[in-house]
């Protein structure tokens, strides 16, 4: 047959060949490449991750897949985290064994983190015990502190600091005057740790 080519086919064939271009040199260079003011793939040195095509393709195709008038997200609100602490207190109270005892003082103790701290979850799920110290109300006057007030020390991870050589703590109190007591859980999972 000598059916000719039809201007669409062409076109097609050319941008399927443009995309596995693309992906073959973000394959092979995803820390070089970045689309031009025609969209398309260059290498350069010195690019900034913000500019690189894998971020660009990335954003593209949410503002595709969830559009641009996304609603804003809903702040949590303190009765929130309220309904959360109580049902562990529950759980927590009502656990026969240590593993679910450590799993309520864990879902705790993240809420708690998130809400009172403001930690992102790099910060709050890379804790580790030596980055903690919690100085419950009992000793806090040996510290300087009020009578009946206790504190949580918080170090945080170097990669989180806009400074990296200054130290960064985060000081939470035991327990607030709204009742939530991230010390308490604190010293809960580390009593069923052992």
């Amino acid at each position: 047959s000598t059916a000719t080519v039809v201007w669409n086919t062409i076109r097609a064939l050319r941008s399927a060949a443009g995309h596995f271009f693309a992906l073959d040199l973000l394959t092979a260079h995803p820390e070089f490449l970045v689309a031009d003011q025609h969209d398309k793939p260059i290498l350069v040195n010195g690019c900034s991750p913000t500019d690189e095509l894998a971020y660009s393709h990335f954003t593209a195709g949410m503002k595709r897949r969830v559009g641009e008038h996304t609603k804003p997200a809903t702040p949590l609100l303190e009765r929130h985290i309220k309904w959360i602490d109580d049902l562990v207190e529950r759980q927590y109270t009502a656990a026969t064994t240590s593993r679910p005892r450590r799993k309520a003082c864990r879902i705790a103790i993240t809420n708690l983190l998130g809400w009172l701290a403001w930690l992102r979850a790099q910060e709050t799920f890379c804790l580790k015990w030596k980055d903690v110290s919690a100085i419950p109300p009992a000793e806090g006057p040996t510290l300087g502190l009020p009578e009946g007030l206790g504190v949580v020390l918080l170090k945080l991870l170097a990669q989180t600091k806009s400074s990296q050589s200054r130290t960064a703590d985060v000081v939470v109190s035991y327990t607030t005057a709204s009742g939530f007591s991230l010390g308490r859980w604190l010293d809960r999972l580390r009593t069923e740790i052992g």
